[in-house]
């Protein structure tokens, strides 16, 4: 699944014991503009409702990651239990590394197996964890470039004859290797161009699509969401796919998830 499928990027599992570190956690990744599930943040949304179910489907539907806590504590708690019993019924249906366990102690938790991959509070900061989750949500080349933009300080310096963000000339420097924006745009389906091709008479004369449908890709009917060309325009101007020109770019006033641009 994409990430963009999930409600939340990490869901935060721990025991009350263990609140402060997780929030010093939860408050860098939230500054970060990762979607973070901690209870904390969420006290209206969880009044009133049946928390066993509600838990149940955050810890096992709902999030891109599970970060847990590892403390004696945490192994027992009835609610700790609960959501980790979730979690590891999504690792075992996807069979993925939904599971990211955090040492706090030498605590062995029942269902997590001692070759599993740890991250150790007691020899790492929470701030290198930071790091290390924006690296696993985002990719390595992501954080590179990314993270002293979101860790600045606030202060400026003086870049030809201007004041400007201290990390800035450095990234632009990297930006000069970056031609393209690579972008994702919706589709048009057949009977939505603004041309008329009589899709309420007869399917698509290049693909076979009916009405309604989305066109195989490449058919010289489809029309590009954003600069309007059909067919071979659109592909000779702007990717198929998308990756676009400038103009096209221009043209999409804002409409446009920009990939490049990281997270919108």
């Amino acid at each position: 699944m994409r990430s963009d499928d999930f409600e939340f990027d990490i869901a935060l599992s721990f025991a009350g014991e263990n609140r402060d570190v997780v929030e010093e956690l939860a408050s860098l990744l939230v500054r970060d503009n990762v979607r973070v599930f901690y209870d904390a943040y969420e006290t209206a949304s969880l009044w009133g409702k049946d928390l066993y179910q509600h838990l149940q489907g955050v810890y096992r539907d709902e999030a891109r990651y599970c970060i847990i806590f590892i403390s004696e504590s945490y192994a027992q708690k009835v609610w700790t239990r609960h959501e980790l019993k979730q979690a590891q019924a999504r690792a075992f249906r996807e069979n993925c590394e939904y599971i990211l366990p955090v040492r706090l102690d030498d605590t062995e938790v029942p269902g997590l197996n001692a070759t599993t991959g740890y991250f150790d509070l007691r020899r790492h900061s929470v701030k290198e964890l930071r790091g290390v989750i924006l690296e696993k949500l985002f990719g390595r080349a992501f954080v590179e470039d990314r993270l002293p933009e979101l860790t600045w300080d606030g202060s400026r310096i003086e870049f030809r004859g201007q004041r400007v963000m201290s990390t800035w000339p450095a990234y632009l420097t990297r930006q000069q290797a970056r031609t393209k924006y690579i972008v994702s745009v919706p589709r048009i389906r057949y009977g939505d161009e603004t041309g008329d091709w009589f899709s309420a008479d007869a399917p698509c004369h290049d693909c076979g699509a009916i009405r309604g449908e989305y066109h195989a890709s490449g058919c010289d009917v489809e029309q590009c969401p954003v600069c309007g060309g059909a067919g071979t325009w659109m592909q000779m101007h702007c990717g198929s796919g998308c990756c676009l020109t400038s103009a096209c770019s221009r043209r999409a006033r804002g409409r446009l998830w920009c990939k490049a641009s990281a997270r919108s």
